[in-house]
């Protein structure tokens, strides 16, 4: 799942993708490391979404989203588990999910 602070100045994806179109290089999303999964859909985000966000690989999911939460990040890519519980307490927004 693509997930992001809960202050990001986007509401959905296609304002999201708006807002990374006209800031490049100016927002970051997390994963849980250099040439995971999570790592290639977040470039495949910038390929496909024609952006520029910049990867933190980080070594620890938990962390992440702790993170994410308190807004150190902008965006995350993680897993379902790990996304939807903050999402539901409302810390958090979810911006789209993969098939991939």
């Amino acid at each position: 799942m693509l997930a992001g602070k809960k202050n990001l100045p986007a509401e959905n994806i296609s304002e999201l993708m708006s807002l990374l179109r006209a800031n490049p290089g100016k927002y970051s999303y997390a994963s849980s490391g250099v040439g995971t999964s999570l790592q290639v859909l977040g470039e495949m985000i910038n390929v496909e979404g024609k952006v520029h966000m910049v990867h933190v690989p980080y070594r620890s999911a938990p962390q992440i989203v702790a993170d994410l939460v308190s807004n150190q990040i902008d965006l995350a890519v993680l897993p379902l588990n790990l996304a939807l519980p903050p999402y539901r307490e409302g810390s958090a927004r979810i911006f789209g999910t993969s098939e991939r």
